[in-house]
């Protein structure tokens, strides 16, 4: 019915439009019989209300939401959020992939009565290109590796600064082995390039301020330069607890196991992070990335690891045949790490000093695991500051596993509103300096190992101090990885409560290791 919206949230918009229709789907496959794969997703809705107000049956929203992460292992986003439509083309060869996509992003409250359609600021990405050179050496026989991200794409808005936005960034590394540890040092070097089409009144958040003093977006480059240096060692003791022959190997000892020794790893580790300060509030702002803060930064960590090592006695063969075999089995019981560091980027900082002052050493972070069996874990992590010995964030949470097969941590989550200032308070402008209250968070992550390459993560924060019964999501990402021998693809979705995004990924197992 045209008229006041009638979802309570929604109070205060119109709906006059009379046709009403939510559009989605998803779709996964190869371009023929080539090695070329596709994704993509459908979402598009009518206005603000139709989400929730036909919610019931087979066609409502949470039915539908459900069934497409079943089959696709992607979710939707909420039913108060925008709506995201998305498509791309990828494919990879042993060093080099590329994915070329479009992503149209849909405020469903924009018309029927509300804010025109023509004042739209959401970014739309029509279209983009990606290319990955993935990590590898540039002579086999020097140990200096290269890696390189290049990616162009056209953003749009129908109110704001519009164009083309290209960027090209490569990494140089160099890892050393020194006998008693091990030295990466990798240096980066951004080159963004803009060429605007439309100049306006755009601020970095637009959409949550008044943008009426931010600068004219008339910049065209951006140049910068990262660094980032650690060094590694370890070292461990073993203790024997028992022989495994103890237990005579004999079929009915099927089952039987021992602990025969403990190993204690401890490993140091110190890293050096400098992204200097370059001025970019006259650059176009269409991703976060546009933004990107300076850092400079010194940590340092110790980690405890304590792994036993058991026997167990199984049997192979039936009747008369059975035979009685011996094998190993490891199991990582606790993983202790603690870490604290200086942020020299803060002890410069003059800007806010009113409302928080300087605090340069980091807070000092305990990162605990224990797993008393294999299919039970514990996790706390909390966060002390050096200055006054309050607690500024602490994580519980309890990790069940089913074998290989699933692995699920619930728990609960506490921070206050400084928790992440040294973040925050880098913005010049105080606009773009978004402190929220204090937190209390339910925290959800749950991997389904597929097969032994295929693999679906979900993980999902959400504020419980916000959004009635459920909460508000706070953070929120999906991740499909597969698995090769000597590689990992990892495909993400992220909301961060502000931005939306997807990403794809190469990890290179052992090179940090």
């Amino acid at each position: 019915i045209p008229g006041t919206s009638r979802v309570s949230e929604n109070t205060q918009m119109l709906r006059t439009n009379n046709d009403r229709y939510w559009l989605r789907g998803m779709a996964d496959g190869f371009l023929g019989a080539s090695t070329w794969r596709y994704r993509s997703n459908i979402d598009y809705v009518s206005d603000q209300d139709f989400l929730r107000e036909f919610n019931q049956g087979p066609m409502g929203f949470d039915r539908t939401r459900d069934n497409l992460f079943k089959m696709f292992g992607r979710d939707l986003q909420e039913d108060d959020q925008n709506r995201v439509s998305a498509a791309l083309v990828s494919n990879d060869w042993q060093r080099v992939g590329i994915v070329a996509s479009m992503r149209y992003e849909q405020d469903p409250s924009l018309g029927h009565g509300n804010r025109a359609e023509s004042r739209d600021e959401l970014v739309q990405r029509l279209p983009q290109l990606d290319l990955f050179l993935y990590k590898g050496r540039i002579i086999p026989q020097i140990p200096l590796e290269l890696e390189a991200q290049f990616q162009s794409g056209y953003m749009y808005r129908a109110s704001g600064t519009t164009g083309a936005r290209t960027e090209i960034y490569p990494k140089l590394s160099v890892p050393l082995d020194l006998g008693f540890g091990s030295v990466i040092g990798t240096v980066g070097l951004r080159q963004t390039y803009y060429n605007t089409d439309r100049k306006e009144h755009t601020s970095p958040l637009a959409m949550y301020m008044d943008n009426s003093a931010s600068p004219r977006q008339t910049g065209e480059s951006r140049t910068m330069v990262d660094l980032d240096i650690q060094g590694y060692t370890e070292a461990s003791r073993i203790w024997q607890l028992g022989d495994e022959s103890s237990i005579p190997l004999k079929p009915e000892n099927a089952g039987k196991q021992l602990w025969t020794a403990v190993r204690h790893e401890v490993q140091p580790r110190i890293r050096y992070s400098r992204t200097p300060h370059v001025d970019q509030e006259k650059n176009p702002f269409y991703l976060m990335e546009d933004r990107i803060l300076p850092r400079d930064e010194l940590t340092y960590s110790i980690t405890n690891i304590v792994t036993r090592k058991g026997s167990i006695v199984s049997v192979t063969g039936e009747g008369d045949k059975q035979e009685a075999r011996r094998s190993t089995f490891y199991q990582d019981l606790l993983r202790w790490r603690i870490e604290s560091g200086y942020d020299f980027e803060e002890a410069r900082r003059d800007r806010y000093r009113d409302e928080y002052e300087r605090r340069p050493f980091m807070d000092i972070v305990s990162d605990f695991e224990i797993y008393p069996w294999p299919w039970l874990g514990y996790h706390d992590k909390t966060y002390f500051s050096a200055y006054d010995g309050q607690i500024t964030r602490h994580d519980h949470d309890i990790n069940l596993r089913y074998k290989d097969k699933i692995s699920w941590y619930t728990g609960m989550s506490f921070r206050d509103k400084y928790y992440d200032y040294r973040k925050k308070f880098q913005y010049e402008n105080w606009n773009n300096v978004q402190l929220t209250s204090d937190l209390r968070l339910i925290h959800n992550d749950l991997t389904i190992n597929l097969t032994p390459e295929w693999s679906i993560r979900f993980d999902d924060y959400r504020n419980m101090r916000q959004g009635g019964s459920f909460g508000k999501t706070y953070d929120q990402s999906i991740d499909i990885a597969y698995s090769a021998q000597c590689y990992r693809i990892i495909g993400r979705y992220n909301y961060d409560g502000y931005d939306k995004s997807y990403s794809i990924m190469v990890e290179l197992p052992g090179i940090f290791d």
